[in-house]
């Protein structure tokens, strides 16, 4: 589970896009330890193997020392994360009731307002609408989020969209729409008939374009 640590890290970190502020239950990347036995080496997060993904218009890409690459658009962010199932055949409602474990137990005020199953392009998907906050010492930030919970040959798939609370309503459809477009390719198969995801690296996002009249 991985990746799903690396979910409770995404909790704390990726809110530099909406302003730096701490959640004291986790430790700072930006901290370095001062013991060797402390200390934890954060290797960047890939983009998914074979996923496709249609990036609102406004949005760009960055980086940080969490992930290679994810898009953000003033405080609003976009991460897609995957995490390879220990267990082949876990069921999409039980990877979803621990996405929403972790913001439970590591944001403030968690509040889910929606959750709804759906099929995208041929996936089922889980989709989770909350709000919640990240209190530090001397500040509060008040954040929703859509994320998308999906699971594709034993590898699940979070793509988690986020802004300020008070101007998520300008990044909702987007996200939306976003999430939409969502494709994911059946890795190949080796010479035992078992998929294998040892190959090039497949991810493929493009950004959307708006036209004025």
């Amino acid at each position: 589970m991985r990746r799903l640590f690396t979910l409770t890290l995404c909790v704390a970190f990726c809110f530099g896009c909406t302003g730096c502020i701490s959640n004291p239950a986790l430790s700072s990347v930006n901290e370095v330890e001062s013991t060797a036995e402390e200390s934890i080496v954060l290797i960047p997060t890939a983009l998914p193997e074979y996923f496709n993904i249609t990036i609102p218009a406004g949005f760009t890409a960055t980086s940080s020392a969490a992930y290679e690459e994810y898009y953000i658009c003033n405080d609003a962010s976009i991460i897609i994360t995957d995490d390879p199932i220990a267990i082949s055949g876990e069921r999409l409602d039980n990877y979803a009731a621990k996405v929403k474990e972790i913001y439970e137990q590591t944001a403030d005020n968690y509040l889910l307002l929606n959750e709804a199953k759906e099929t995208i392009n041929g996936t089922e998907v889980v989709l989770l609408e909350f709000t919640y906050a990240l209190v530090g010492e001397d500040k509060k930030q008040d954040l929703q989020a859509m994320v998308c919970i999906m699971l594709h040959h034993d590898v699940a798939y979070v793509i988690t969209c986020k802004s300020k609370a008070k101007n998520f309503m300008q990044y909702r459809a987007g996200f939306r729409e976003a999430i939409n477009t969502i494709e994911i390719e059946t890795p190949p198969v080796n010479t035992e008939g078992a998929v294998t995801r040892t190959g090039t690296q497949k991810t493929t996002t493009t950004t959307s374009e708006t036209t004025t009249a």
